[in-house]
């Protein structure tokens, strides 16, 4: 998705970080906290795609590069997911839903994603990269899936066009050296960007009775869901500039390992530990603290599969300059 491969962006790998901790506190459900990190929490990542997003290369070129970094780690990914739920399902049901996928579990988002990516080269190179003719398709992707009836749809299209405004605003805001990684001015606009998300955010809720969940294809009030993830993302830029350090990093960088194997493994194995323990979810503070306890074993036990990832892939290369299936160049996806 266009970070070099010799220098990459701090706050952005940060911000990845801050990012994938949020979809692991959504997964495992805390009330009115995850209604609000759902409403900016999958927007940024698109934002963040389309931060780092670039068609320089002829369109089989770029289209390689997607399959190899986003496609092919979808793929295995099902195929993991068919292990999970085996013999839950016929196997004619797995490949079914791979290949219409309507939110095919938390896989949704690499499908969404490289159906964006693809659809804006075209968008970039007949603009000529112009940002309001950008802008101006950007805002039919939005008109087209109002007049869907923003249903779910096949492969997401109904996320890609809802997405598009996220994804084009991060393409936009890179080519003008945007946001600036002032630590000062990040200090100042953090706390104001929080309130308005969480003014916006309340405000959908009133109006619509629901709040953003692009899984279950709910979108509220959409004008006050953009206006709140953008103010979410805004928010969540200043802190990975304020909040800037190694762990945080480390998870961006191998963000679609977290992403991946998060719900699939780590997840049974940290409720394995809590099990052990003698620690059970329950209402009120307690029930509080075991998530919360939860969710960092999750973390942690991901760190590890992902830690162990990086040794093989890494002995891989080495020993065979072939590299890893591409997820190497992936972590850049997301």
């Amino acid at each position: 998705m266009g970070i070099n491969s010799n220098r990459r962006i701090a706050w952005i790998d940060t911000a990845k970080g801050i990012g994938i901790i949020l979809v692991i506190f959504g997964h495992i459900g805390f009330g009115r906290f995850e209604t609000w990190l759902y409403s900016f929490h999958m927007p940024l990542f698109f934002f963040l795609s389309g931060y780092v997003y670039k068609v320089k290369d002829p369109y089989d070129v770029f289209l390689l590069k997607k399959v190899r970094t986003i496609l092919i780690p979808y793929i295995v990914l099902v195929i993991l997911y068919i292990f999970y739920d085996f013999p839950s399902k016929y196997l004619g049901e797995y490949f079914l839903s791979m290949l219409i996928q309507k939110r095919y579990y938390n896989l949704w988002f690499l499908a969404c994603l490289f159906l964006l990516e693809n659809l804006y080269y075209p968008v970039v190179k007949l603009a000529r990269d112009n940002d309001l003719i950008i802008a101006v398709i950007t805002l039919l992707f939005v008109f087209i899936w109002l007049i869907t009836g923003k249903k779910i749809l096949v492969w997401n299209v109904d996320a890609v066009l809802y997405s598009a405004p996220y994804f084009a605003a991060g393409y936009i805001l890179k080519k003008h050296s945007l946001p600036d990684s002032s630590l000062k001015r990040s200090v100042i606009l953090s706390p104001i960007f929080l309130l308005l998300n969480i003014i916006f955010t309340v405000i959908n809720l009133r109006l619509s009775g629901r709040r953003l969940e692009m899984f279950s294809g709910e979108y509220g009030s959409f004008i006050f869901t953009y206006i709140a993830a953008f103010f979410g993302i805004a928010f969540t830029v200043c802190m990975s500039i304020i909040f800037d350090n190694r762990a945080l990093r480390y998870i961006g960088e191998n963000s679609i390992v977290y992403f991946g194997v998060h719900f699939l493994i780590s997840f049974p194995i940290a409720k394995s530990i809590l099990i052990t323990l003698n620690c059970h979810d329950s209402p009120g503070l307690l029930g509080t603290a075991y998530k919360l306890a939860y969710a960092a074993l999750t973390i942690v036990v991901t760190t590890v599969i992902s830690y162990i990832y990086n040794l093989i892939k890494n002995t891989v290369s080495k020993n065979n300059n072939l590299g890893s299936i591409g997820w190497n160049q992936s972590t850049k996806e997301i």
